[in-house]
C-alpha cells in the first residue's frame, strides 16, 4: 500500500500515469522470474500502454472510457488535439495482450523478441504520456 500523503488523487491523470508505470515496471521484474508466462508479461505491457493513453484522455477531457482497445484509445486522443506519434499508434498491436493470450488459448506463443518491443513500445506511450501530462 502507497502512502496516501505522496500519492496523487485517484482520479488525477498523474495517478493513473504512475499505475502504467507500475505495470511496466511489473513486466520488467517478471522478465526472468521462474514460472512466469511471457504472455502474462505482455499483458501488463498492454496494461501500461492503456493506462498511459488514458492518463492523457483524462487530462484532455476530464472523463475516461470503459474501454481496452488501444487504437480506440489512441484515436480519442487525437480527436483533443494532441498529436499521437508512430511509435505511440504502434501500441495498437498489444491490445491482444489484453484478451487473446491473457488465458490459455489457441494462439501463436509469445517469445522473447516479442516480449522486449511490447515492452518498449509501452514505454514510448508511457514517455509520451509523461511528455504531455508534465
Amino acid at each position: 500500500m502507497t502512502n496516501e500523503g505522496s500519492s496523487p488523487p485517484p482520479d488525477s491523470p498523474r495517478a493513473w500515469l504512475v499505475r502504467a508505470k507500475a505495470d511496466l515496471a511489473l513486466a520488467e521484474a517478471a522478465v526472468d522470474a521462474p514460472r512466469i508466462q511471457l504472455e502474462d508479461i505482455c499483458y501488463h505491457t498492454q496494461q501500461a500502454a492503456e493506462k498511459a493513453a488514458k492518463s492523457v484522455l483524462l487530462l484532455r477531457q476530464g472523463a475516461i472510457p470503459r474501454i481496452h482497445d488501444l487504437e480506440r484509445l489512441l484515436d480519442l486522443c487525437a480527436q483533443t488535439g494532441v498529436s499521437v506519434p508512430s511509435q505511440v499508434r504502434a501500441a495498437s498491436r498489444l491490445s491482444d495482450y489484453a484478451s487473446l493470450t491473457r488465458y490459455p488459448g489457441d494462439y501463436n506463443p509469445v517469445d522473447r523478441t516479442e516480449v522486449q518491443q511490447a515492452m518498449e513500445t509501452a514505454q514510448a506511450v508511457i514517455d509520451w504520456a509523461q511528455s504531455i501530462i508534465g
